[in-house]
C-alpha cells in the first residue's frame, strides 16, 4: 500500500473539499487532515512544541503545493486559519508582500552597514565600507521611488 505523506493528503481533501475563494479555513481542519492533534492546556511543553513545528512545516508544504501546482493561494489568518485568497487579489497581495519583505530586509541591511564599528577598519577596509555605502543608498533610491501601480 502506497500511502501519501499527511500534507499530501491534505492538499488532495483541501482540493475535494471544494473550497471557493474567500473562504475562511481553519487551523482545526487542517490539524485534522494532516493527523496532529492541537496541544492542550495539559500537554506537556516539547509535545507541543514538537507538534507545532510539524504543523508549520507541513503547513509550508501544503500553501507551497497548492500555490505552485493548483494556482491557489492561502493567506494566513493570525488566530483563525487561513483564508483562500481570491485570484482578482493574488497579484495584488503577493506584490504587497513582496514590497514589505524587501523595505524591512532592507532596513535591516542599512542598519548593519551604518552602525559598522568604522574605527576598527583599515584604510583600505573603510574605502571599501564607503562604497558599500554608496551602492545601498543608491539600491535604497531606486527601492523608494514610487512603486508600479497594481490596479486598485
Amino acid at each position: 500500500m502506497n500511502e501519501l505523506p499527511h500534507w499530501k493528503d491534505c492538499v488532495s481533501k483541501f482540493l475535494a473539499a471544494g473550497f471557493a475563494p474567500g473562504t475562511e479555513v481553519p487551523h482545526e481542519w487542517f490539524h485534522e487532515k494532516l493527523c496532529i492533534p492541537i496541544p492542550q492546556d495539559h500537554t506537556p511543553y516539547g509535545v507541543a512544541k514538537d507538534a507545532q513545528l510539524k504543523y508549520l512545516a507541513d503547513m509550508q508544504k501544503v500553501i507551497e503545493e497548492l500555490l505552485v501546482e493548483h494556482q491557489i493561494a492561502l493567506r494566513s489568518k493570525p488566530g483563525f486559519g487561513y483564508t483562500y485568497v481570491h485570484p482578482k487579489d493574488q497579484a495584488r497581495w503577493g506584490y504587497d508582500k513582496t514590497v514589505s519583505a524587501i523595505s524591512k530586509n532592507m532596513r535591516k541591511g542599512v542598519q548593519r552597514i551604518v552602525h559598522t564599528d568604522t574605527a576598527r577598519l583599515t584604510a583600505e577596509e573603510s574605502a571599501a565600507h564607503a562604497n558599500t555605502l554608496a551602492k545601498t543608498a543608491q539600491l535604497q533610491s531606486l527601492l523608494s521611488r514610487k512603486p508600479l501601480r497594481m490596479g486598485s
